[in-house]
């Protein structure tokens, strides 16, 4: 097998970011820095990372999560009351693609794919996510005018690829980038406030119209 490939799947990472671990000398084959991503890797090999032996994960699994409010899209964290890894009882390998504020409910994928989570995530794939926002008044055709071609803010241009009015105060924002806490910044900057967000898609993942909140389910 091909040492990016094994280190890619044992790390559960993108295989680009297993080409840079192994081009900059962080990856040993029986003690031995190997820099070469296409190396032959044989099954016997003692492939290590940091000194610590890597074992290959042999299957694909990818799961989503309707994230509830209050909990915290991070594996760990000792200041928060409750995260992702606190609420589930993940295997160890698994990681989410697309993070979601504290406040914020709805979709996490959750795979221990990591081309998939390059995927999902990487703004060079152009992945579209969509949100359910309720906000405190109405948007003005202006002002979602103003959200589609772009505002600056914290030296960052905030823009939706698209916005629909789905009911009261309530309205579809599809983002490809998503930067951090976008949608929130950009309704604040009308002098607005986001009462509701709630993901419902990344790229082909949907959220279930009867999937609750805390719940968890495998892809098959």
């Amino acid at each position: 097998m091909r040492l990016n490939k094994f280190v890619r799947d044992a790390l559960c990472v993108s295989r680009r970011k297993a080409d840079t671990l192994i081009k900059e000398g962080k990856i040993k084959v029986n003690g031995r820095t190997i820099r070469e991503p296409f190396y032959r890797a044989k099954e016997e090999d003692i492939i290590t990372y940091r000194e610590k032996v890597l074992k290959r994960t042999e299957s694909k699994e990818v799961y989503i999560y309707y994230k509830p409010r209050g909990v915290v899209s991070t594996l760990f964290d000792p200041h928060a009351e409750k995260t992702v890894l606190s609420e589930l009882d993940l295997k160890k390998g698994l990681k989410f693609a697309g993070r979601l504020d504290k406040e914020s409910c709805g979709l996490m994928v959750i795979t221990n794919d990591g081309d998939l989570i390059q995927k999902l995530t990487h703004p060079s794939y152009g992945t579209k996510k969509g949100y359910i926002v309720r906000t405190k008044r109405p948007l003005t055709n202006r002002e979602i005018s103003r959200i589609l071609e772009g505002i600056e803010d914290s030296k960052e241009v905030l823009k939706a690829d698209r916005v629909e009015k789905r009911g009261k105060n309530l309205y579809l924002f599809v983002l490809h980038e998503g930067k951090k806490r976008e949608i929130r910044r950009i309704i604040k900057r009308f002098n607005n406030e986001v009462l509701m967000l709630k993901r419902i898609f990344i790229g082909n993942f949907f959220l279930p119209e009867d999937m609750k909140p805390g719940e968890i389910r495998k892809i098959q």
